[in-house]
């Protein structure tokens, strides 16, 4: 019998005790993420199982699986904070904080600087600024798309979370 590594995804942690509406959909797209993601490495540590002899270069079929997987989670992350963007920022930014001052050093920065585009234009005397706005800015913060670590930590800070300092690693 071969002694296989299997490919698992650590378990998700429970769901936040008192999760807030907020927060729900955002929830279900990481849960559903983690699922989806966890049935790749199934089907992957099946198909490595069913090898007649585990020596040698993996086949194209398990870099296929394993490209599958990082392409599903990576997306799956993009639609969580996506939709935390959206659901959350109107509540975050209805008092002073971390997240109000992202948003105004943001749009100081970005959109009111200069000549105003069309959109912010339009968004200004929309029948509910504030909300247009908003939508503006989480176009801004998520772009085509949220994956790269700079994309991450534009998120972070506009949902007004703190970097914990954590253990420095060393180079040694």
């Amino acid at each position: 019998m071969s002694r296989l590594t299997l490919v698992e995804l650590s378990d998700l942690p429970r769901k936040p005790h008192a999760c807030p509406p907020e927060v729900e959909r955002s929830w279900a797209r990481l849960v559903a993420t983690h699922k989806s993601v966890g049935g790749l490495f199934t089907t992957l540590n099946e198909l490595r199982a069913g090898q007649d002899d585990m020596r040698g270069a993996v086949s194209e079929t398990h870099r296929d699986q394993a490209r599958a997987a990082i392409v599903f989670t990576a997306a799956g992350i993009d639609a969580c904070l996506r939709t935390l963007l959206r659901d959350s920022l109107h509540t975050l930014l209805s008092t002073v904080g971390d997240a109000h001052g992202a948003f105004v050093a943001h749009f100081m920065a970005n959109r009111l600087a200069g000549d105003m585009t069309k959109a912010t234009k339009q968004a200004v005397v929309d029948i509910d600024p504030r909300s247009a706005l908003i939508d503006l800015y989480v176009e801004d913060l998520a772009g085509s798309s949220i994956q790269g670590g700079s994309d991450l930590i534009r998120c972070r800070n506009a949902l007004g979370l703190k970097q914990e300092p954590g253990p420095r690693r060393s180079d040694t």
